[in-house]
């Protein structure tokens, strides 16, 4: 049996060996790479050189040779964001540099509105300043972005977030978040169903009209996500809608997404301030809200606008 098998080390070893029939390599294409030597880095950067350098070697094919379209010119044009003349370029501040602050006046109003309604709901003052007015609202942006299932895990001893337990205690931010106020009480519009908000809301909706204008505009309601249960009828519900309940802004934005004015709807009353000419009265609920969302466009504009069906409810 040994001697066999020398025999056999013998044959193989003088003799050429031929492939089995049964078993054969499957074809491949021609590689430059298949004598590159992995075992020796210096042979491998030679030869990986000599690979480059040569010019037969046939590269990846490109999408016009797999996908021929006569209708496409160029591929390698992809469409950015700047490539769009309408959009505007606003000057943006640096990441790091500080954030423009509350106007004083308007944290002012809040802290005297915030402190009224502690004296009305308990007969003392919770004696807020205007910083911790600025605080709670740095804390609600905070909030926004880094999110937990309830706003005392912020100041939980496992689940602590400094950025915002660091402001100021839990029962600091409870006391201003059940008193804050915007308004008095006394002076209610039963008829305005934003009355507690409309000084911030209108405060907004002017910044935004201070935008640089685009030349193209989409107007669409839009809904301000909301589930609590103090809104009363000001909430809505929209089947299709992928945040089917809150409030219902219907709104007009450029080609950026940038938002340059809104509607805020509230029934009978979603047109306070908007005067119409008998003719555009007419016309129904939906070109009510394109015709008022467009006077305030000041350029020749381009606007797009699908048919909304809402109407006035109570």
């Amino acid at each position: 049996m040994l001697v066999l098998k020398m025999k056999m080390v013998i044959l193989t070893a003088n003799s050429p060996v031929s492939s089995p029939i049964i078993s054969s390599d499957p074809p491949s294409l021609d590689s430059s790479y298949e004598n590159v030597n992995i075992l020796n880095s210096d042979e491998d950067d030679n030869v990986t050189a000599n690979v480059i350098n040569n010019e037969n070697v046939r590269s990846t094919p490109t999408f016009e040779e797999v996908f021929p379209s006569p209708s496409t010119n160029n591929y390698e044009a992809i469409p950015t964001l700047n490539s769009i003349q309408s959009l505007p370029t606003p000057s943006v501040p640096s990441l790091h540099s500080p954030a423009p602050a509350t106007p004083i006046t308007r944290r002012k109003h809040i802290t005297q509105n915030t402190n009224l309604y502690s004296v009305q709901k308990t007969g003392k003052s919770i004696q807020v300043t205007e910083d911790d007015i600025k605080s709670f609202l740095a804390i609600e942006v905070v909030m926004g972005i880094v999110k937990m299932p309830a706003y005392t895990d912020y100041w939980a001893k496992r689940t602590r977030y400094a950025p915002v337990a660091d402001i100021m205690s839990l029962k600091r931010y409870e006391q201003i978040r059940r008193h804050i106020h915007f308004v008095d009480n006394i002076h209610d519009d039963s008829s305005d169903r934003y009355f507690k908000i409309r000084p911030v809301m209108e405060k907004v909706r002017q910044n935004f009209l201070k935008l640089e204008e685009e030349g193209q505009y989409s107007i669409d309601e839009m809904m301000i996500p909301y589930k609590g249960r103090k809104a009363g009828s000001s909430k809505q519900y929209i089947q299709n809608k992928p945040k089917k309940w809150g409030f219902k802004n219907f709104v007009s934005a450029g080609v950026s997404g940038l938002i340059y004015d809104f509607v805020m709807y509230g029934g009978e009353n979603t047109f306070r301030g908007y005067t119409f000419s008998d003719t555009e009265f007419g016309l129904g609920f939906g070109a009510q809200i394109a015709i008022a969302l467009c006077q305030t466009i000041k350029k020749s504009p381009a606007v797009y606008m699908r048919t909304i069906t809402s109407h006035r409810q109570n």
